[in-house]
């Protein structure tokens, strides 16, 4: 007898019986359109400032009707995603003359969609850093070798956050993030790529000129959300490796951030 066909597609397994076709997944959860859009951006390699839209598009609704036929329920968050990348595709096709009176001219319609990405990928890295340091404070944390020229003893988190909770530094995120809810322009012609790396550098920068900074006021001197995001990455991710600690201060409830000793 002939045994069943089996086709390949992606992380779909469909195999052809007799009772017709039967379909095992094998695909990663997607916890959100976000989430499915950065999975193809890495799965493709593509360059996060450059995204080819209409590629983009194809291969997003083509996992959606993978996911379909898997008979996954699909949120009405995925189809709020794929009439977005839809529209964006077709403005991508009309001649910047015709754009509307709403569009600054020579915006790109792939902005908004970039920074969403960024900010997304940027929330599940703080999301990861932060677990890190919920293991370090209920004693679980597993210590780095120490980079030269930090004293190893300062890479015990407990010692680094002192009497700073993770909640004390969520809610300072968070008020530093909802200032640029209204402040900040639709649009930015000087949209730059930016890394955590690079905030790491820019606060050890400041570290040596001062060795304490306030921390509301360092999130303050970022211009755009995803700088507030970054810095506030490179800030948690100094403190798990042990470089730098974080003081409460009660007079104002200000998180200063200092040099570990």
């Amino acid at each position: 007898m002939q045994q069943p066909e089996s086709k390949k597609i992606d992380s779909f397994e469909i195999r052809e019986r007799a009772i017709g076709p039967t379909i095992h997944l094998n695909l990663p959860v997607f916890e959100g359109p976000m989430d499915l859009l950065l999975y193809l951006i890495r799965r493709e390699e593509i360059d996060v400032f450059d995204i080819p839209v209409a590629h983009v598009t194809e291969e997003y609704l083509r996992h959606l009707d993978l996911m379909n036929a898997g008979n996954l329920e699909i949120g009405g968050e995925f189809l709020v995603m794929a009439a977005t990348l839809l529209a964006i595709k077709a403005r991508m096709l009309l001649p910047r003359q015709i754009e509307t009176e709403d569009d600054v001219v020579g915006a790109d319609p792939r902005h908004d969609l970039v920074e969403r990405i960024l900010e997304y990928k940027a929330f599940k890295e703080s999301a990861y850093l932060f677990r890190q340091l919920e293991e370090g404070q209920s004693g679980r944390f597993q210590r780095q070798s120490a980079p030269v020229g930090v004293d190893t003893d300062a890479f015990v988190i407990e010692r680094a956050l002192r009497d700073v909770s993770l909640f004390d530094l969520l809610t300072a995120f968070k008020l530093a993030m909802d200032r640029f809810s209204a402040e900040e322009p639709r649009y930015n012609v000087n949209l730059l790529p930016e890394t955590i790396d690079q905030k790491i550098d820019e606060l050890r920068s400041r570290l040596q000129e001062s060795s304490k900074i306030s921390f509301t006021a360092l999130l303050k001197d970022q211009k755009t959300r995803l700088a507030v995001i970054l810095i506030f990455l490179a800030i948690l991710e100094l403190v798990r490796i042990g470089e730098i600690g974080l003081k409460g201060v009660s007079e104002h409830d200000f998180i200063i951030v200092l040099k570990a000793v």
